[in-house]
C-alpha cells in the first residue's frame, strides 16, 4: 500500500469518525480542524515525494478533497444547529412581561419601565406593549423591533388621528436572567436612560 492509498483510507477512517460523533458538536469541530491541517500537511508531502503527478494521483487528490468537503459540511451542519437552538431559547426567554419597579435593594432608575414582548419564533419579530409610567402620555403604547443574538432594537410608537407618532426607540440586551434597557431616543419623562428589568407574573393588561 503506498502513501496515497494510506492517505485515502485514513481520511475515510476519520469522516465515519465524524459521522459517528456527531451527538457531539466540540468533538465534530476538533475533529474537522484535526482532518483540514493534516489534509493540507499530507498533500504537501506527496508533492514533494512526486516530481510530477500521474493520472491516479490525481485521482487520490480529488478523493481527499471529496472527504474534506465531508467533514466541513458535517461541522457546518452542526454549528448551525447549535446557534438555531440557542436562539429560539433567547426568543422564548424574551416573550412576557417585564419590569423594572420593585427592587429594593437594587432599586432602578425613575420613570419605572412596564411592558409585555411577543416574539415570533421564526423569524425574531417583536411585537408587544409599553405602559408609560406617566399619567401625562397615553396608557398604551406600541412596540416593535427584532432580536439579532441577543440584542434587540425597539420602537415605541403610539397612533392619533390616523398617524404614526415615534415616542422613541431603545436597545434590549438579554443579560443572564435580566434585560438591560437603554434609551436611544425619546422623553426622560417616558423612559430612563439606562434600567435593568426583570420577568413579572403580572400583566398590566389585566389592570
Amino acid at each position: 500500500m503506498d502513501s496515497r492509498d494510506s492517505l485515502i483510507i485514513s481520511l475515510q477512517n476519520r469522516i465515519i469518525l465524524l459521522e459517528k460523533q456527531r451527538k457531539s458538536d466540540s468533538t465534530v469541530l476538533n475533529l474537522t480542524t484535526h482532518t483540514i491541517k493534516e489534509t493540507q500537511s499530507r498533500l504537501t508531502n506527496l508533492e514533494k515525494n512526486n516530481d510530477s503527478l500521474s493520472k491516479s494521483d490525481y485521482i487520490s487528490i480529488f478523493s481527499v478533497l471529496i472527504s474534506l468537503i465531508s467533514a466541513i459540511c458535517i461541522a457546518s451542519y452542526f454549528v448551525y444547529n447549535v446557534i438555531k437552538k440557542k436562539q429560539i431559547l433567547r426568543r422564548q426567554f424574551l416573550k412576557g412581561s417585564w419590569a423594572s419597579e420593585g427592587d429594593i435593594i437594587n432599586p432602578q432608575p425613575m420613570p419605572y419601565l412596564s411592558f409585555v414582548i411577543d416574539v415570533d419564533m421564526d423569524d425574531g419579530e417583536i411585537t408587544g406593549t409599553f405602559y408609560p409610567n406617566n399619567e401625562s402620555y397615553p396608557s398604551v403604547l406600541s412596540v416593535n423591533g427584532k432580536l439579532r443574538l441577543k440584542k434587540a432594537k425597539v420602537q415605541i410608537t403610539h397612533i392619533s388621528q390616523g398617524k404614526l407618532i415615534i415616542m422613541g426607540m431603545a436597545e434590549l440586551k438579554i443579560r443572564g436572567k435580566l434585560l438591560y434597557w437603554k434609551t436611544i431616543s425619546g422623553d426622560e419623562e417616558l423612559f430612563p436612560k439606562l434600567s435593568y428589568t426583570w420577568k413579572t407574573d403580572s400583566n398590566p393588561d389585566l389592570y
